[in-house]
This record gives structure tokens, C-alpha cells and sequence, in this order.
């Protein structure tokens, strides 16, 4: 690998710091220290005008792959303040899909732990996380929950599976990044992009339908639990589905060199643009008069910004690769 960066590789590999019994202990340590609230909405209407309610300024537009780099870059640094040789491992769903932890060391006791239990509150009581207390819980849940298949209340009462190697290589496919209209939880323009598609929102004709969602959302419709709510990182699955979906993005750019690896550049909504800030990395919205934003006080310092394009760089010059993915 020519490359120079912390190695980020799949979860389940035994050779990957990541995997061994004192390295749960520092991720657990550095998670408990350095969680944070990712549900980034503004009360402000006025921030977007065709805005007709909160703005989320983490999904449903091409902020979505930026914002979370920047996010699983910083736990990836608060990690590696407990220990400098841990870096983020990944969790490649289309390979390591078993649920049964002999067959995929991901949910076993000495990881993250399995299933809920089904008797008491659907929370995980197996594993390194087992009852792991939840801050800021936006489901009102006390303890860490999973609900593998889906949440059938949810779901209409249709189970939801793990994304499959072909609904990957499709979305990988796609040579466009995004198009308008950017702003949108579901997709009824039949317009599919590389966005749209991995964040779970691709147009439906031709494509296959599922109750979860699609790639991303998938696997959040699929672990259920902690991970339906706006506090999804209270499930450290988060954050290794998160570093899967930025290599299935690094790795979409080595497929399509001459394609745009971010659309807009400028022109586009507030907040959306290369050279905007991403919001609360802006120095602005991380004060206590903005209540969604106040816990992001002491993670982010005031008057630390980062704009868009920052995240816009190779893999290795944010100080990380991906293992299979080759760089120059």
C-alpha cells in the first residue's frame, strides 16, 4: 500500500487492532468520552427557504457523505487519544451479514455484542456493550437496543435484511454523485445517483424495493433499536456502518475518475456548496443559545470550522486508507 495513514480494515479481520480483547476495552473508553449528538436540525426556517420544517443538516443531500467523514474522523481521533495505534475498523454488511455471533465475530461476546433481547426492552445484554447506557437518547431508551430484522411497527410488519453484494455494485455503478432536487427523504423523481442510491433513496423503477430503505438506511432499519433514532451513535455499530459507507464512497471515486466526487461545487441551497461550512463545524451554531447544537460546546471548540471541501480530499491526506482500495 503506498500510502501513508492509519489502515482502516474490516471489522472482522483477526489481524486488525480493532479486533483484540484490549482493544474493545479503549473503544469502549474513548466512546463513552467522546459521544456526541448527531442529530443536527435547525429551528431556523430561514436557513434554507424552501424549507418547510427543521432542516437536518447531516441527510437527504449531498452534505451527507462530507458531514459524516468529518463525524467518524473525529471518534476515529478521540479513539486514538486512548490509544494512538486503534484506528476505526469497518463493517462490510454484504460479507459479514450472519447474525449468529460463531459465524460473524462482529456481534460475539468479545465485540459489540447481538441481538436484543425480545423480554426486556429489546436491549442488548451480550458483549462489550451489554446495557450500555444511552445519552441523549432521542427513543427515550435507557439502555443500548437491537432488533435484528427490522422494527415490524415500523416496517408495516415486513422483516428487513442486510444489503446484499448486488445492490452495492449497482449504487457503485452509477457515474453521476448527485443532481437536483437535492433535499428529499424519499426519491420520487426516479432519478437515481450515487447519493441518493448509497444513502438509501434511490428512484424505485428497476431498482429493488425494501421496507428498510436502501444501503445505508438499510442497515439502520435492519439493526433497529438504538439505531432508528437521531441518536444512532449511541450504537457503536454506528460507527463502523458509517466508515463502511465512506470507503463504499472513496472507492465509488477510484471507479469513476473523471466523474465529480461532490455536486454542488457552488450554485447550489445554502449549507450545500464546496466552499460552505458544515454546520456545527462552522464556529457558529455550537453555542448554548441554539439548543440542538449545545452539546456540541466542548467537541468543538468555537471558531473551529470546516467547509465541505475539506472532506473533499484523498483518503490518506485526512490521515487514514482503506485496506483493498489501492492509492498513489
Amino acid at each position: 500500500m503506498d500510502a501513508e495513514g492509519f489502515p482502516r480494515s474490516c471489522s472482522c479481520a483477526p489481524e486488525h487492532p480493532m479486533c483484540g480483547s484490549e482493544a474493545v476495552v479503549f473503544f469502549s473508553c474513548a466512546y463513552a468520552r467522546c459521544f456526541f449528538l448527531v442529530s443536527m436540525r435547525s429551528h431556523s426556517t430561514d436557513m434554507l427557504p424552501r424549507a418547510r420544517c427543521s432542516f437536518d443538516w447531516a441527510h437527504s443531500s449531498p452534505v451527507f457523505l462530507p458531514w459524516h467523514r468529518r463525524f467518524i474522523l473525529s471518534f476515529e481521533k478521540a479513539l486514538q487519544a486512548v490509544d494512538p495505534d486503534v484506528s476505526l475498523c469497518y463493517w462490510d454488511w454484504t460479507v459479514d451479514n450472519a447474525t449468529d455471533p460463531q459465524r460473524n465475530r462482529l456481534f460475539s461476546e468479545q465485540f459489540a455484542g447481538g441481538n436484543g433481547n425480545p423480554e426486556n426492552h429489546r436491549w442488548v445484554e451480550n458483549g462489550s456493550f451489554a446495557r450500555w447506557p444511552q445519552k441523549y437518547a432521542a427513543d427515550g431508551g435507557e439502555f443500548l437496543a437491537r432488533q435484528f430484522g427490522g422494527d415490524p411497527s415500523v416496517t408495516y410488519g415486513h422483516s428487513v435484511s442486510l444489503p446484499v453484494a448486488t445492490n452495492q455494485q449497482d449504487t457503485l455503478n452509477l457515474p453521476i454523485y448527485d443532481e437536483p432536487p437535492y433535499i428529499m427523504w424519499g426519491n420520487v423523481t426516479l432519478k437515481n445517483t450515487f447519493r441518493k442510491t448509497l444513502e438509501g433513496f434511490p428512484g424505485m423503477r428497476k431498482w429493488e424495493l425494501s421496507w428498510g430503505g436502501y444501503l445505508h438506511a438499510r442497515v439502520h432499519m435492519f439493526l433497529a433499536g438504538s439505531m432508528l433514532a437521531s441518536t444512532s451513535p449511541n450504537d457503536p455499530l454506528f460507527w463502523l456502518h458509517h466508515a463502511n459507507i465512506d470507503r463504499l464512497w472513496s472507492l465509488w471515486q477510484k471507479m469513476h475518475p473523471e466523474a465529480d466526487r461532490y455536486v454542488p461545487m457552488s450554485g447550489g441551497p445554502f449549507g450545500m456548496n464546496a466552499d460552505d461550512f458544515l454546520i456545527p463545524w462552522d464556529g457558529k451554531r455550537n453555542t448554548q443559545q441554539y439548543e440542538w447544537y449545545y452539546q456540541f460546546k466542548d467537541a468543538v471548540p468555537e471558531g473551529q470550522r470546516v467547509r465541505i471541501r475539506d472532506m473533499l480530499v484523498d483518503d490518506q491526506d485526512l490521515g487514514y486508507v482503506y485496506e483493498g482500495l489501492s492509492y498513489h
